[in-house]
């Protein structure tokens, strides 16, 4: 009768052999490769997890806040659990809205310089930018909101920027480097939408020389 163990004693032999011959590096590669896909593995099982607990959580804050209830609760357990959720940042987005209705400006721009950080790479950044740049210029920080929206990407945010920048050149009499702004926001705006508002503010500026 054969040994049940046989084809674990065989297996055995094959590892010891194939430990003379490569050598204990390779074994260890090998052993760290596998441990990498269980952990990958587990990890994207984690951020599925973590995603979900963050989405609830930013629904019971919304529907707090449209309760009128207290938020403070909500708003510390996103940053402590979730503190790189984008559901953060829309949260974030929020309590800026609030400092906004009370013409708190400068409050504002941390919340919204957070919320950045938390979707940079991402479309909606963009969304996040215009809103800081129309504070800073609610400050006149011209420069500040002009640089703020040169990093603004993405089809329909930046035709936006630019025609923001745009009026921004018009304010400081800078009419050549409005002119450009308005005919680039022209250009990179979505074809579904009207450039009528655009074409007026380019018309009415005065012809440069």
């Amino acid at each position: 009768m054969s040994n049940p163990f046989d084809d674990d004693i065989e297996q055995a032999q094959k590892i010891k052999d194939f430990v003379k011959t490569n050598g204990i590096p390779i074994v260890i590669a090998v052993a760290l490769s596998i441990s990498g896909i269980v952990g990958w593995r587990w990890y994207q099982e984690r951020q599925e997890v973590s995603a979900t607990e963050a989405a609830d959580l930013y629904q019971e804050y919304r529907t707090a806040r449209g309760l009128s209830e207290p938020v403070d609760e909500y708003l510390q357990s996103l940053e402590q659990d979730h503190r790189n959720s984008p559901y953060r940042a829309f949260a974030l987005l929020h309590e800026a809205k609030e400092h906004a209705q009370a013409e708190e400006w400068e409050a504002m721009l941390p919340l919204l310089d957070e919320a950045l950080r938390l979707t940079k790479g991402n479309l909606i950044s963009g969304e996040f930018a215009l809103r800081k740049a129309r504070v800073e210029i609610q400050l006149e920080r011209y420069d500040e909101a002009l640089q703020t929206l040169a990093n603004v990407r993405g089809s329909g945010y930046r035709s936006m920027a630019l025609d923001l920048s745009g009026d921004i050149h018009r304010v400081r009499r800078e009419l050549g480097a409005a002119r450009k702004a308005y005919e680039a926001a022209i250009e990179n705006l979505s074809p579904s939408l009207s450039s009528n508002a655009i074409t007026q503010k380019l018309a009415s500026l005065p012809k440069t020389p």
